[in-house]
């Protein structure tokens, strides 16, 4: 068993606050194989996950959402699991129209399209006039 420490995301006042100036949310002692990244992590009714991580200290933010049953979402901007709603923030450097992820949130594999929608705008370079007859 080991110990660990976890720190709320929200409570780091800018990205250089040492560790040291924050108090830990939650200490929990855990077996030595769990593995934490890219899991939800469930905190009495709420669910986390890990974005940071030093020695055994973890930064962890609230989860949009957890829905197990949930299995599709339309129209994002990004790829966005539809179970936690995690997004991938950068899924414009994807280099195909569909593959699959893993979910940084809560660590499911997620099959994605790229939906791509071509629209036209038109001015006159040059009039015409009708012909009378």
């Amino acid at each position: 068993m080991k110990q660990i420490k976890l720190y709320l995301k929200d409570d780091f006042k800018s990205w250089d606050t040492d560790w040291k100036d924050v108090k830990p949310f939650r200490i929990l002692s855990v077996s030595d194989d769990t593995d934490l990244w890219e899991r939800a992590i469930r905190l009495d009714d709420t669910y986390y996950t890990i974005c940071a991580k030093q020695g055994e200290n973890y930064q962890i933010e609230e989860l949009p959402s957890y829905d197990l049953n949930k299995e599709e979402t339309f129209g994002e901007d990004e790829i966005k699991c539809p179970i936690c709603g995690y997004e991938i923030s950068d899924s414009w450097e994807c280099e195909d129209d569909g593959g699959e992820e893993v979910c940084g949130g809560c660590g499911s594999i997620l099959e994605w399209n790229r939906v791509v929608e071509v629209t036209y705008s038109t001015t006159v370079k040059e009039k015409t006039r009708a012909i009378r007859l």
